[in-house]
């Protein structure tokens, strides 16, 4: 039993004391901050920059180096840092040696994860090299009894999964990193630290007491993945991480001041907050970026979402916003949102593909717009439970293929025929003409209307449903109403002359501006016995395509006594001059040459 009794308490010792060595020093509030000193000075000279916090809790900050990060001075929160600062000082101070070294590191040095310890001050001449042996969580701390400094020139690399964040030196005087030097770690210092021209820190340097002095160097630390792309542009390889190993799913991502190449996702990825102060960009590369925190972008590396199949979606639990000018050319091909709360779009953000919103609300403030172009034309898929607040701009494309009649709706509530002609104005290939004798129209020499709703009820001409009174005209200034179908001569765009005879026809796109209808829209049908017998001209009301045959499935009885038919007007149909209908009735389609479907595109009306 005692043999037994030795054996288990050597055991437990062997493992508490592993457990004491793997542990980092908690830097609490401190833990932003690349540059930061307790009691001191902050001084920069030169073209400095720092991705990270700085501050200084006792001390003028002078300098004015380039910041992308938080600043703070002598305040509530700089306080706070260098509490816990002190803290983590202290706790270090309480670990046990493994290793003791000479005062000497470098040339060429390679040491393995341990707690190692130099008995007084200490220098690094050329490279030490730190080999995590394939191990991401392996922890290499040193403490130093003294000052410590590198010569010109010396470097701290990182290899075999070696991780920066579990990198800490605890220096008892004052720390310098010479000319040209590059440094990969975190210090925590009870003296000064200086850094001078031309070299680089990755990590944090902080001060319990001491001043900062930095000259014309970059200072890097990010909490998350940061991206240097030192190999190339492929998000899954390691080494373009400057921590050695690919950020974990939900990690914050950030990039480094100047990184080599863009960053193209390998598959789908979803990230936490995205920090890029270059002038590179994250490719979605056809994948989905998903986001759950915050976008800050502080120079022209931008978000791409370009492709068919890219798309970046937003499922934060808290309020997320869409930065204005953070996508290239303002524009993405697919929305996503899985939010329970919000997302603000805080700049013009055009949509070339598709919206599907899971849950959540995303709030326009005016500045998105559905584009439409001979490729296609962007709609919002679905809407879960969630919804849409504010205005969206919809446009529809309309290739230059006749001057005919068209069946046209709106896909948003409050869209205007004025809108339809661009507002009156003289963009190229933007709107149309709209003709009258009445109302607000554009002049022509005929005063031919152009743009009519259709009445039902209208029983001057009988049953025919084709009877010209049964056409209602409308001006250039009219309120569309939601679900309700048009007929529109397009001509093309609005450079098209209406005082000399011709058959120019170029292509347009027409767009309208309001609200989204939301998740169902009545739509108020008529039935007159002497007068079109039923024949409603109704309009697709969303800026999506609707499937007639799920529509009837879902709401069977709203769909008592109406006969399963659509007919769609087709210019490129060759019924007749002007087109054909495009049918599809119980379920079969027909027309010439191009026959119906229960798909109804968005913008479009059928009788």
């Amino acid at each position: 039993m005692k043999i037994k009794l030795y054996l288990i308490i050597t055991v437990l010792c062997l493992l508490f004391s592993k457990s004491n060595y793997a542990q980092v020093p908690n830097l609490g509030a401190a833990s932003s901050y690349a540059l930061f000193t307790a009691v001191g000075a902050f001084t920069n000279t030169g073209t400095s920059g720092i991705l990270g916090d700085v501050g200084t809790n006792a001390g003028a900050y002078t300098g004015s180096p380039t910041v992308v990060g938080q600043i703070h001075v002598e305040d509530s929160i700089s306080n706070l840092v260098a509490t816990d600062l002190n803290t983590a000082y202290t706790n270090m101070s309480g670990l046990t040696c493994a290793t003791v070294l000479g005062i000497t590191l470098g040339s060429n040095q390679t040491l393995t994860p341990s707690i190692y310890c130099l008995g007084a001050a200490g220098t690094l001449t050329g490279n030490l090299t730190l080999d995590g042996q394939g191990n991401p969580n392996s922890i290499f701390i040193f403490k130093v009894d003294g000052a410590f400094a590198t010569a010109t020139l010396s470097n701290v690399l990182l290899i075999n999964a070696a991780n920066l964040r579990n990198v800490y030196w605890q220096i008892n005087g004052a720390f310098t990193l010479g000319d040209g030097s590059v440094f990969r770690g975190n210090i925590l210092v009870n003296g000064a630290i200086t850094l001078n021209n031309n070299s680089t820190f990755y990590g944090r340097a902080l001060s319990k007491t001491g001043a900062i002095i930095i000259n014309a160097c970059t200072v890097i630390y990010y909490d998350g993945g940061l991206w240097n792309g030192s190999i190339n542009t492929d998000f899954a390889v390691a080494n373009n991480w400057v921590y050695g190993s690919l950020p974990s799913s939900g990690e914050h991502i950030g990039f480094v001041l100047t990184p080599a190449n863009h960053c193209l996702l390998d598959s789908n990825r979803l990230v936490g907050n995205i920090t890029n102060p270059s002038d590179k960009n994250l490719d979605a590369n056809g994948h989905e970026l998903s986001v759950s925190g915050t976008i800050n972008q502080f120079s022209t590396g931008k978000i791409i979402v370009s492709t068919s199949s890219s798309k970046i979606s937003f499922v934060g639990t808290t309020t997320q916003n869409i930065p204005a000018a953070t996508f290239s050319s303002n524009t993405i091909s697919n929305l996503g949102m899985n939010q329970t709360g919000t997302v603000n779009i805080n700049g013009t953000l055009n949509l070339t593909h598709s919206l599907k919103i899971l849950s959540g609300t995303l709030v326009t403030n005016d500045y998105l717009t559905l584009l439409s172009s001979s490729g296609s034309t962007a709609t919002i898929d679905e809407i879960v439970s969630g919804s849409i607040s504010g205005n969206i701009t919809a446009e529809r494309y309309i290739p230059a293929n006749g001057r005919k009649f068209r069946f046209l709706s709106s896909p948003v509530i409050g869209g205007t025929s004025l809108q339809w002609r661009d507002n009156a104005g003289g963009t190229a290939s933007r709107g149309t003409q709209i003709t009258g004798s009445f109302g607000d129209v554009d002049f022509s020499l005929s005063h031919q209307s152009s743009a009519y709703s259709y009445n039902e009820s209208d029983a001057t001409g009988g049953n025919d449903i084709n009877h010209p009174t049964k056409w209602s005209a409308i001006d250039g200034n009219t309120s569309l109403t939601s679900g309700k179908g048009y007929r529109v001569f397009i001509r093309g765009d609005r450079s098209i002359s209406l005082t000399t005879a011709n058959t120019v026809n170029n292509v347009t796109t027409l767009w309208v501006k309001g609200t989204n209808p939301g998740s169902s829209v009545t739509i108020p049908l008529t039935y007159t016995s002497n007068a079109s017998q039923g024949w409603n001209l109704v309009g697709n009301p969303y800026a999506g395509t609707i499937n007639w045959n799920q529509v009837k499935s879902q709401g069977a009885s709203d769909f008592n006594n109406v006969d399963d038919a659509l007919y769609i007007w087709n210019p490129t149909n060759t019924t007749s001059a002007g087109g054909g209908y495009a049918s599809y009735v119980n379920g079969v389609g027909t027309g010439t040459p191009t026959i119906g479907t229960p798909f109804v595109s968005s913008w479009q009306s059928f009788l």
